[in-house]
């Protein structure tokens, strides 16, 4: 971690070179030495110019770098060329657009209400020149009361920059310890506990964040964004989703207009306190704030469509979504589900996955979704096939898209060992689905592949001891490779009778699992 810059305020004297103001800014400047041993404030008047220096090039410099300026006003100031000068109004120029602080000192009476600064509010307090107090000490205590005030604040500021530029830089021990400085400089600014806040939860500091946009609350509770940022984390990470709720609702409730605050609502709603019907709500009102934003259509599809079941709505919020992101693969793969698997629309369904499949044309699941409407509802097998292929060399570790290549090969085109071969390849990435190691023995009995049969119902029977059928199969496979393996045969067939007598469910198993092979013994 770095060693915090040193940052102080600049400030820069501009008064008349007479004898009574000389001695009133000296004074001045005496009262300020506790300020500048703090290291708060550094001053600069021509005084410091050395010798060789020069003079109006110093001046202009210092002036542009300064923080704050003190106009110490007198009659002779008024008077001077200078407080008229082009460098002069500039530097008012910058208090405008808040880059400077300019603060009128009233060193002796002049009429200074209707000059070019005489809408600043001048010092000590009531306007009361200095040199008309009873103790002029008094009047530069109150005039250095006002300008450490001002003077700390901007102080604050520059910490808070230059712990936002650490933030940028990814430096946050480094960050935060500025942050601190800031805090220490001016306790009272709402941005210093924001900043904190944001670097706290930066660093993973979940609940110190949650508290420190609470302390900048209590000094600004009008700011959306604070409430949306404790929303982020009582939702995300303290998993306190009523408070989350609360949060984005006040936000929602100080910036109206605001879209995002809406559709972080609806997701709670949603996903996280399953009020479906306030979700979808909240997602409308949403989309009436940003009515191009295609995604809260696609939310309250999803709503509509998982846990609602209106299918029918669901396709509307989705057709809309589209209408405004026609390119989101994923919104008409959404069509197409419910087109294929709620309304009976197949060919509408493959159309839609095929638009999908154009958008993205990387996505496996959107081929392997055609593939299955292909083969099961189309009966186009070929094209079925063909599906299936592609979402396999998109997604080659999917062991499912090689058990259904499998699957098609050995039930509509007899190709048995072309058939092995795939539910080999998905016993590859899933070894442990019993189902594709019988896939593959009961092919291989096809091709009366006795061995290459045994050994799969074996694999099969380990993975899943408690299914009677692959016992079943062991014994009749022993039974029919060798009469010398009869007893072996007869002990797997009790196996299978002993599981069937616990589980009801076997006979359907077998039936599911072995309907083609009927005629096989």
């Amino acid at each position: 971690m770095e060693e915090v810059e040193l940052i102080t305020i600049k400030i820069f004297y501009a008064y008349a070179h007479t004898k009574k103001d000389i001695p009133l800014r000296n004074e001045l400047e005496k009262h300020l030495a506790t300020l500048r041993r703090q290291n708060v404030i550094t001053g600069w008047s021509d005084q410091n110019i050395t010798a060789g220096s020069e003079w109006k090039r110093e001046v202009n410099i210092n002036l542009k770098a300064a923080d704050i300026i003190l106009l110490l006003v007198s009659p002779d100031f008024m008077d001077s060329d200078y407080c008229y000068s082009l460098e002069l109004k500039e530097a008012l120029e910058k208090y405008r657009m808040k880059r400077v602080e300019v603060l009128p000192v009233l060193l002796r009476p002049a009429y200074w209400e209707e000059s070019f600064f005489g809408h600043l509010q001048p010092l000590p307090r009531n306007a009361q020149p200095v040199s008309t107090w009873k103790y002029p000490d008094a009047a530069f205590v109150d005039v250095v009361k006002e300008i450490k005030m001002v003077a700390k604040r901007l102080l604050a500021l520059k910490y808070i920059q230059k712990a936002s530029d650490f933030l940028a830089d990814g430096q946050l021990a480094n960050a935060l310890k500025v942050c601190e400085c800031s805090i220490n400089s001016d306790n009272t600014l709402y941005s210093s506990f924001f900043t904190k806040g944001n670097i706290l939860y930066q660093m993973k500091r979940y609940e110190d964040a949650k508290n420190a946009y609470l302390e900048a609350i209590s000094l600004n509770p009008e700011e959306a964004i604070f409430y949306e940022r404790i929303g982020n984390i009582y939702s995300i990470y303290l998993e306190n989703y009523q408070k989350a709720l609360e949060a984005y609702e006040r936000a929602s409730t100080l910036a109206p207009g605001e879209a995002v605050y809406h559709a972080r609502m609806g997701y709670l709603l949603y996903a996280r306190l399953n009020r479906y019907a306030d979700a979808i709500d909240a997602y409308r009102q949403a989309s009436e704030l940003a009515p191009r934003k295609a995604a809260y259509h696609a939310e309250i599809g999803k709503i509509l469509y998982t846990r609602l079941g209106k299918y029918q709505e669901a396709l509307e919020a989705y057709s809309q979504a589209i209408k405004l992101d026609p390119k989101e693969a994923a919104y008409h793969a959404m069509i197409g589900k419910i087109l294929y698997r709620h309304l009976g629309r197949y060919k509408d369904a493959i159309e839609v996955y095929q638009r999908a499949s154009n958008l993205n044309p990387k996505e496996a699941t959107y081929y392997a979704a055609i593939g299955k409407i292909l083969s099961i509802h189309i009966k186009d097998h070929q094209k079925a096939l063909d599906a299936y292929k592609r979402a396999s060399e998109l997604a080659p570790e999917e062991a499912a898209y090689y058990a259904e290549i499998g699957e098609i090969l050995s039930i509509y085109f007899s190709l048995y060992k072309e058939a092995i071969m795939a539910f080999k390849q998905a016993s590859r990435y899933d070894p442990e689905e019993a189902v594709y190691h019988a896939e593959i023995g009961k092919l291989s009995l096809y091709l009366n592949d006795y061995q290459e049969a045994l050994n799969a119902y074996k694999r099969a029977s380990e993975l899943a001891p408690k299914e009677a059928a692959y016992y079943a199969r062991i014994g009749e496979i022993l039974e029919l490779w060798s009469q010398n393996m009869l007893a072996q045969a007869q002990k797997f067939k009790r196996k299978a009778i002993e599981l069937k007598h616990s589980a009801t469910e076997d006979q359907s198993f077998i039936e599911r699992n072995f309907k083609h092979e009927e005629n096989l013994f």
